[in-house]
């Protein structure tokens, strides 16, 4: 789970936070977190991982799109299928409208499918991609440091790629 002062710590100074001024639209950005695993309980520990961060990004301004908490309820009441195939026409379609993505690393993130794909969309569409929580290579770091973004070293060694702003910062 990602705790409420780990997102506003990573919110914290980034530049393309949105201002909510009067004229000003908010972006609209996507969260991309694992949710496929054959155990049912891992899926509702990931729902709870995925709604507390989007609400988190709520409070920071953002105007959430999370598939997970959004689709899981209602694949939960209709039976839908779970997996990536079903659900990609409907993530690419959100993605196409989204600003900005966020991965949730938690437990499973690096192997995802889903995610994985959309980390592909997103590059594929030209978005920022910013990673947020607890990677699995830090996990046993202490709790301060639990929390973070990859550094641009480590994403590469994954087969992802850093978002570098105009002023060359990652963001």
């Amino acid at each position: 789970m990602l705790p409420p002062s780990v997102v506003r710590k990573i919110l914290r100074g980034n530049k393309s936070a949105p201002q909510g001024k009067k004229g000003i639209m908010k972006p609209l950005v996507y969260l991309a977190c694992p949710y496929s695993d054959r155990n049912p309980c891992v899926r509702e520990e990931r729902f709870g991982a995925a709604n507390k961060a989007a609400g988190e990004l709520m409070k920071a301004g953002y105007y959430v799109f999370s598939p997970i908490s959004h689709t899981h309820p209602i694949a939960m009441a209709c039976a839908l299928p779970q997996g990536w195939e079903y659900w990609s026409g409907f993530d690419r379609a959100y993605l196409e409208h989204c600003n900005k993505v966020f991965v949730l690393c938690i437990p499973g993130w690096e192997k995802s499918v889903g995610v994985t794909a959309e980390i592909g969309i997103a590059n594929e569409l030209g978005l920022p991609i910013e990673y947020i929580g607890a990677a699995q290579d830090i996990a046993k770091s202490s709790a301060q440091q639990a929390a973070t973004r990859l550094e641009p070293e480590a994403l590469m060694e994954n087969g992802m790629h850093p978002v570098i702003g105009l002023n060359g910062e990652q963001i």
